[in-house]
């Protein structure tokens, strides 16, 4: 097995200046394995392990914690490169060191009980078996129950997965343990109490990120199977099924390799050398143990986490608190064709990371995602929907998974504004009809371009809330092409013949509603936004306006003295007739309405999907948030970070 990197130490800034690189240094079984069990290669690895070191660095409750590689790949191996899990495996044991430090933190292993454990040759590490996995064996009549109490038990174990964990062969391998009972004493089981058995069955079976493939006891003794069956209650079903009971020394060793077994199971393998040699990695490894005391979560916000009942397939039930529970989901997922144009797939490529493995890996996961999360009553699993918030966060699976609950409670909060967004609706066809926005097609850059005469709002009918309500249904029908999703869109806005009342209606409560939605709620790719004529008299108004907008945003806003100098930004194809272009404002309305018309059920069913807004009520009472994103967590509660 090949030792852990020579590193006494790691450091726990949330984002570093640089992280190293990582390569891959294993044998070609465990590349191979990796692969065909874990979906892991390089480009999933990087792309991986860049979406949960910026996911960490926004976390609102973890102060510190390790970025390396080697670390958040025992939780991304674990959780098979599902990013959102491994980050809630993550928030899980780091939640766990904090809420029990008697058992899992100073894990010294020059502390004279755990010394002391570690000499009496109860834990044994004997190699790996053919099929790459770690086999370590436990004689368990070498405890001494009188000294070795449950707590000191439970410390010596996390000592060791601590270190067993630090080998990445353990990571994807997963190891083969032996449990040896014969002529155990009722002792050693009855010291348990229930609190024990859960604090440490919770440890190996949810918050440790260990891959356990199989676990055989040898001649587990009758009197205390009342209290195995007790301990197993806090298993998962996956846990039990992988544990297996022999009766006899023959079947037992059946189950292992024969060059692996010690001279006292009739083996070759000295099992005092093999125990000097870990004792004296542990003592290499004792600095980099200790240090991991030195990571720090907010632990009051995790005060649920174990207050749970059995949770389900070995999983941490999800979110911040881990709290997810099962929901039902589709038997099957419609399988996704990407039909567009070239230009398409190379920007999806160039500028958002996309391509088929990349898109077919992040839908799994945000479905596994939404499926367990706890406060998502109903919600579209379809590609096209899901893909909105991926390509929106560029594939990075944990801020899409938060920018959909963001739109979703946006949407559950305010109903007035975004539900029942009907192109039937009287407003909705005056605006339209006089001509307030056309949809103009795509530039050469694959860029969708749409088109606002401001003017044309008849601020003597509407106000705010039909207005916000207009473009919030332009938005949603927009999103349903792909192109929009991919190459974002350029806007034009002609102010010329504005008057005062377009703008002072619009009180400051509605702004920060409307400003919201269009900045952080709404998956959109705002790639310009050119306005031409915008009257002086309006701009501190505009100001307050743009005070709820994403620094991001602000910068792509483009003010232009007149409206000749905002068209040259445009082709001419992509103008109007009256603008010296090309295109035909009324002919563009029919089309639009058409397409409204046909999509108008799709718009409309959007209101059938739910979530629990009481989680989110904190949501819009924040600050503006850093670049347009929402600021984090399953309550949306990020506090602002300044990222590049």
């Amino acid at each position: 097995m090949v030792s852990p990197a020579n590193v006494i130490s790691y450091p726990l800034e949330k984002r570093p200046e640089s992280y190293d690189k990582y390569e891959f240094t294993l044998p070609e079984q465990y590349r191979k394995m990796a692969k065909e069990e874990l979906r892991e290669d390089d480009d999933i690895r990087e792309h991986s392990l860049a979406q949960m070191r910026e996911w960490i660095a926004k976390h609102p409750y973890i102060r510190k914690c390790r970025t390396d590689a080697q670390f958040l790949l025992r939780f991304l191996r674990f959780r098979k490169f599902s990013v959102p899990t491994a980050c809630e495996a993550l928030e899980r044991y780091l939640a766990m060191r904090n809420t029990f430090p008697e058992w899992f933190k100073n894990l010294d292993c020059n502390e004279p009980i755990m010394r002391e454990i570690l000499e009496s040759g109860v834990f044994t590490k004997l190699g790996q078996n053919k099929d790459g996995r770690t086999v370590i064996m436990f004689c368990m009549k070498l405890l001494d129950p009188d000294k070795n109490l449950p707590i000191h038990q439970g410390r010596a174990m996390a000592l060791l997965m601590e270190t067993l964990l630090e080998w990445e062969e353990v990571q994807i391998g997963g190891f083969q343990a032996m449990l040896d009972f014969s002529n155990t004493v009722m002792k050693l089981y009855g010291s348990w109490g229930v609190t024990d058995m859960k604090i440490f069955m919770d440890a190996v079976n949810r918050s440790y990120p260990i891959r356990i493939r199989e676990v055989n006891g040898l001649k587990f003794p009758k009197f205390a199977v009342s209290i195995l069956n007790l301990l197993l209650t806090f298993a998962s079903p996956k846990l039990k099924e992988r544990l297996v009971c022999h009766k006899t020394m023959m079947e037992w060793k059946a189950k292992i390799d024969l060059e692996l077994l010690p001279k006292e199971y009739d083996g070759e393998l000295d099992a005092e050398d093999l125990g000097r040699k870990f004792r004296k990695h542990l003592e290499d490894r004792r600095n980099v143990i200790l240090a991991l005391d030195d990571m720090d979560i907010d632990t009051a916000k995790y005060s649920s986490l174990w207050n749970q009942s059995n949770l389900v397939e070995n999983e941490v039930e999800g979110g911040v608190a881990g709290s997810f529970r099962k929901l039902n989901r589709p038997e099957s997922y419609d399988k996704y064709e990407f039909t567009l144009p070239e230009l398409y797939r190379k920007l999806a490529l160039d500028e958002l990371r996309e391509d088929e493995e990349i898109r077919e890996q992040s839908l799994a996961q945000m479905r596994e995602w939404i499926a367990k999360h706890p406060y998502i009553r109903k919600c579209r699993t379809d590609a096209p929907f899901l893909l909105r918030f991926l390509r929106f966060r560029k594939f990075y699976v944990p801020t899409a998974c938060e920018a959909l609950e963001r739109y979703l409670a946006m949407r559950e909060t305010f109903p007035e504004w975004f539900k029942n967004l009907d192109y039937n609706e009287p407003a909705v066809r005056e605006m339209i009809d006089d001509g307030v926005f056309a949809h103009m097609g795509q530039d050469a850059n694959g860029r969708m371009v749409i088109f606002f005469k401001f003017a044309r709002f008849n601020v003597e009918k509407f106000g705010p809330l039909q207005e916000g309500r207009f473009v919030a249904l332009l938005i949603e029908t927009l999103l349903e092409w792909e192109e929009l999703q991919i190459g974002g869109f350029r806007v034009l806005v002609d102010y010329t013949d504005s008057v005062l009342k377009h703008y002072g209606i619009w009180g400051v409560t509605d702004m920060k509603v409307f400003m919201e939605a269009i900045s952080r709620s709404y998956p959109m790719r705002i790639r310009e936004i050119h306005g031409a004529k915008f009257p002086k008299f309006a701009i501190p108004i505009v100001n307050v306006l743009l005070s709820f907008a994403s620094p991001k945003l602000k910068e792509r806003i483009i003010c232009h003295n007149t409206v000749k100098e905002m068209t040259k930004k445009f082709d001419d194809a992509l103008l109007p007739t009256e603008y010296g272009g090309k295109c035909d404002l009324e002919e563009l309305k029919k089309r639009f309405l058409k397409h409204l018309e046909s999509r108008r059920d799709v718009i409309l069913a959007l209101d059938e999907m739910s979530i629990d807004k009481a989680r989110y009520s904190s949501l819009w009472n924040q600050a503006g948030s850093q670049n347009g994103e929402i600021e984090c967590g399953v309550t949306g509660s990020f506090r602002k970070l300044t990222v590049d």
